[in-house]
């Protein structure tokens, strides 16, 4: 194993930026386009509005959500702070494994 020193530190460091992780979502989005239901709208003429959905699994049944157009700027934000978390998580796990092997 290396030193305790250097893998406390790496542990700590770890654990701060955890700690600095804002807002986070579990699951996945993703854009798309599609039409309204006004049928003089553009959207039925080949200019489709883009929506985005929010999806994710509840006791193994897949979920979704469709996210107002406001709040697209907060459900990134969120979603891409949660894959900084599972990075974050899977490092702490790593290091916690070597520690165990070694």
């Amino acid at each position: 194993m290396e030193n305790k020193s250097n893998y406390a530190k790496k542990i700590k460091k770890l654990l701060f930026q955890l700690s600095r992780i804002g807002p986070f979502i579990e699951g996945s989005l993703s854009e798309s386009k599609r039409c309204c239901g006004t049928r003089s709208c553009a959207c039925h003429r080949g200019k489709k509005h883009k929506v985005m959905y929010f999806t994710w699994k509840e006791d193994q049944v897949t979920k979704s959500a469709y996210v107002p157009c406001a709040k697209w700027d907060h459900a990134k934000e969120c979603h891409k702070n949660y894959k900084k978390l599972k990075t974050l998580v899977r490092k702490l796990s790593n290091l916690e494994k070597h520690a165990l092997k070694s």
